[in-house]
């Protein structure tokens, strides 16, 4: 049977090997030739393809792993013209990575987790510093960076069109999606299921989408047409924010409000951004009422061993989990975690938060390197912005996302399942791109290309 397998395998990767080739070298080839197309699959493809479950060449890399690697590879060797220095994000992301791969390969070799386990606890922090190396240097002016961000809005109203597509049934969408993310869904109640979209579960779905929203928003509110037009900001946030409200996850909601109010006020649109999520708000009530109906009815509904109380279900199951299941262990696992798996004695195989994802992989170092991480992002991105005379729209969407991850995942663990990790940390490195380049090369631009010194964003 298992040479039966690995023939079948042998000749699927055989029959797929000419395009896949083909496909490689025209990617390698348009990279090479603009270091900016890096920036577009790392930074708008690779996150919404994130969620898919097909695997290549080894178990856990899957494709959007495969268009990181490979774009920053080409990015290496490519070496822009402009190289700039090294940020303190890209700094704190590496020692993280390095650090959760050093508990990785201590716990693989000395528990002997497999090489799934293995690669999903390494490879997912060093994904995140390539990610963000690759996105700061492949976008090399205005330019460039508009044409990234005109891709994330492109393919964030893809994402979301499948999302409604999914929610309505339509065309046999939720069964393709399934078939290629292991959606995990509700079954229709007549209100209609809480969307995925391409990704496994709605807070992935969300996660993605955040920064996006966040972005149209924040040009709507500034009146900035750099990326697109007025009514095309409007098509595509009406689209987000009702993807948004079909995968009816309370976090998200509240972090796109706490997101939305601090990016509008470092961009002096504070009075407006709330009469903008109020009509939002009520446009949802109002349209979405029998899902928000539904939604509520659950979180009131006593889930089994959780008890009564004053939280709601989802976060008193959370509770029960953590006190049965992952409190004991915090103890054993302060020093260097238990392990890349969790272990048998853990009756619910999910630990619903970020700090405990950490702390059970690589104990209290590897969850202060995260931390520490999130911190240098948030205080580089609101000195970039307050620098920043152009494209502040984008640093400022990028602060209002990053000040409430550490809350959001207190009952999620966004940094290491798809949809955020890769949206959030790609975006960075193009944001924060052009802020820390050489001073001579800088005024080499300015000389050379001076209208790109003056397009405003």
């Amino acid at each position: 049977m298992g040479a039966a397998a690995v023939a079948g395998l042998s000749a699927r990767l055989d029959a797929a090997a000419p395009l896949s080739l083909a496909v490689l070298a025209v990617v390698v080839a348009a990279v090479w030739a603009r270091p900016a197309v890096a920036a577009v699959l790392v930074v708008a493809v690779a996150p919404a393809v994130a969620g898919l479950k097909f695997t290549v060449a080894l178990p856990g890399l899957n494709l959007a792993m495969i268009v990181v690697v490979g774009c920053a590879l080409v990015t290496f060797f490519r070496r822009p013209a402009v190289w700039p220095r090294t940020t303190a994000t890209e700094v704190a992301t590496f020692v993280f990575a390095a650090t959760a791969a050093l508990f990785a390969g201590y716990h693989a070799a000395v528990d002997g987790s497999s090489l799934a386990s293995l690669l999903r606890a390494a490879a997912q922090p060093a994904l995140l510093w390539l990610a963000f190396w690759t996105a700061n240097r492949a976008v090399g002016d205005q330019g460039d960076l508009r044409l990234v961000l005109r891709w994330v809005l492109a393919l964030s109203f893809v994402v979301s069109l499948l999302a409604m597509a999914q929610f309505f049934d339509l065309a046999g969408v939720p069964t393709f999606l399934k078939s290629i993310s292991d959606v995990y869904s509700l079954p229709h109640d007549g209100s209609g299921p809480r969307v995925t979209g391409p990704f496994p579960i709605w807070h992935s779905l969300c996660g993605y989408l955040l920064i996006p929203v966040v972005l149209t928003l924040s040009m709507l509110l500034t009146g900035s047409r750099s990326i697109a037009s007025r009514w095309q900001l409007v098509v595509l946030v009406a689209a987000q924010l009702t993807a948004v409200v079909m995968a009816v996850t309370v976090t998200s909601f509240i972090w796109l409000a706490v997101a939305v109010l601090v990016a509008a006020a470092l961009l002096g649109r504070l009075g407006r951004s709330l009469v903008v999520l109020v009509l939002a708000g009520f446009t949802a009530v109002t349209v979405f009422s029998s899902v928000l109906e539904s939604r509520l009815a659950q979180q009131t509904t006593e889930a089994s061993g959780a008890g009564g109380g004053l939280l709601p279900q989802t976060v008193a199951y959370r509770v029960l989990v953590w006190e049965r299941d992952f409190l004991p262990l915090l103890r054993q696992a302060a020093g260097a975690g238990v392990g890349n798996d969790l272990p048998s004695t853990v009756q619910f195989a999910h630990t619903e938060n970020q700090y405990f994802t950490w702390i059970l992989r690589g104990g209290l170092l590897l969850a202060a390197t995260g931390i520490a991480v999130l911190i240098v992002m948030f205080l580089e991105a609101v000195s970039a912005f307050r620098r920043a005379s152009t494209h502040r729209e984008t640093l400022a969407a990028l602060v209002g996302v990053v000040v409430f991850v550490p809350a959001a995942m207190t009952i999620w663990p966004y940094l290491t399942n798809a949809g955020l990790p890769l949206a959030l940390f790609s975006f960075a490195g193009a944001a924060m791109a052009g802020r820390s380049r050489r001073s001579a090369s800088h005024v080499h631009l300015h000389l050379a290309v001076p209208p790109l010194q003056r397009s405003p964003l």
